[in-house]
C-alpha cells in the first residue's frame, strides 16, 4: 500500500483532527523520557549549570550550559530531536572541550507548554539570545538533530554563528511523510501543520554548513538531508554513515552493531575537525544505491534510562 496513514487521514477526517492528530502522534509525540524530570547529570553534563530562562511569549524553559573546556573550542547550541535529550549525544562534545547550551523545548521534561513550529522557533530564539549574552557569534555553532535540525536552520538563517551542523537533517516535513509513504504531499497543508521548511531557511544562510546522515535511517530518509544539502551554498560538506541509523553523531549505544559503532566514532570525528575548521570538504560521501550488509543485528534493545528525580514537573 503506497500511503500508511490512509486509514489514519480516513479517521481524522471524520473526527476533524487533523493537523492536531499529526502533531501530537508524529511530530511532536512526547512520551517515556521526553516527558520525564532531567538534571545536567541525566543528560550527560554533569559539571553544567542550569541555564532557565524565559521566552518572549513568557513560557518558562529548562536549559543548561557548561562553558568551553578548551578556551579554542566554540559554544554548541543545542536543538534535540523529538526524544528530547539524550546523553549519549553530548559526552563526546564534552570530552573533546566544547561548550554546550541546551534546553527542552516547550511541552518536553518540566518545560512549560506545547511544542508547535512557531513556539519552538520562539524557544529557538530565546536561547540563542540567552547564548549571546556571553558568546560572540564567531564563538557559536548551532547544531540540530532530527526533528531539531528544521528549528536550527530556520534560527541560523536569521543570526550569525561560526557554522550549522545538521544530524540526520530533512528538507520540510512533508517530504519526510512522502518518503516514508505516510501522506502524499499534496495533502500536506490539510494535515500537517509544522512543515519546518529548512529547505527555504537554508537558501538564505551565510554560515558554513555541515550534514551527517544515515543510510540506514529508519526515522528520516538520507535522501532528505542530501536534498537540504543541494541547496546550500559552500563551503558546505556532507558525510554519510553506510551502516548507520538515525543520528549518526550521537556516541555508539550497546546495541549497534560493530560496524555501525565503528562509523559512529570516525564520523564524529570528520565532525569535530570540521567543526575546528569549516571549510569545504571536497566531494560529498553517498549512501550506496542498493542495501548495504552490515553485520547481524543485534537484537537487544538499548537500554532504558531510568527517570532523574527532581522536583517540579509539568
Amino acid at each position: 500500500m503506497r500511503y500508511a496513514l490512509a486509514p489514519i487521514i480516513f479517521l481524522s477526517l471524520i473526527t476533524g483532527a487533523r493537523a492536531d492528530f499529526v502533531r501530537d502522534h508524529f511530530v511532536f509525540p512526547i512520551v517515556g523520557s521526553a516527558a520525564e524530570c532531567i538534571t545536567a547529570e541525566g543528560i550527560g553534563l554533569p559539571d553544567a549549570k542550569p541555564a532557565n530562562f524565559k521566552t518572549a511569549d513568557e513560557v518558562e524553559l529548562i536549559g543548561f550550559h557548561l562553558p568551553p573546556q578548551d578556551e579554542k573550542k566554540p559554544l554548541i547550541l543545542y536543538f534535540h530531536g523529538q526524544g528530547g535529550f539524550r546523553p549519549k549525544h553530548f559526552e563526546d562534545l564534552v570530552k573533546h572541550g566544547y561548550g554546550v547550551m541546551a534546553f527542552a523545548y516547550r511541552g518536553y521534561h518540566t518545560s512549560k507548554g506545547s511544542p508547535s513550529e512557531q513556539d519552538l522557533l520562539k524557544d529557538a530564539e530565546a536561547i540563542y539570545a540567552k547564548a549571546r549574552e556571553t558568546y560572540l557569534p564567531e564563538r557559536i555553532v548551532v547544531m540540530g538533530e532530527s526533528i531539531g535540525t528544521g528549528v536550527a536552520t530556520i534560527l541560523a538563517s536569521h543570526h550569525e554563528e561560526a557554522a550549522l551542523v545538521l544530524d540526520s537533517p530533512y528538507d520540510n516535513t512533508p517530504m519526510i511523510g512522502w518518503s516514508r509513504n505516510f501522506i502524499p504531499v499534496f495533502l500536506s497543508d490539510f494535515f500537517v501543520a509544522d512543515k519546518f521548511h529548512a529547505d527555504d531557511a537554508i537558501r538564505n544562510l551565510k554560515a558554513p554548513v555541515f550534514v551527517s546522515v544515515g543510510c540506514k535511517d529508519g526515522a528520516i530518509p538520507h535522501e532528505r538531508g542530501e536534498a537540504l544539502y543541494e541547496l546550500a551554498a559552500s563551503p558546505k560538506k556532507l558525510i554519510a554513515g553506510v551502516c548507520v541509523n538515525h543520528i549518526p553523531l550521537a556516541s555508539a549505544e550497546p546495541h549497534h552493531t560493530e560496524e555501525e559503532k565503528r562509523e559512529r566514532k570516525e564520523m564524529l570525528a570528520k565532525a569535530m575537525a570540521w567543526i575546528d575548521q569549516p571549510v569545504n570538504g571536497g566531494a560529498r560521501e553517498e549512501c550506496p544505491k542498493t542495501s548495504p550488509k552490515c553485520g547481524e543485528e543485534n537484537a537487544i534493545p538499548a537500554p532504558a534510562r531510568a527517570a532523574t528525580p527532581c522536583a517540579g514537573g509539568h
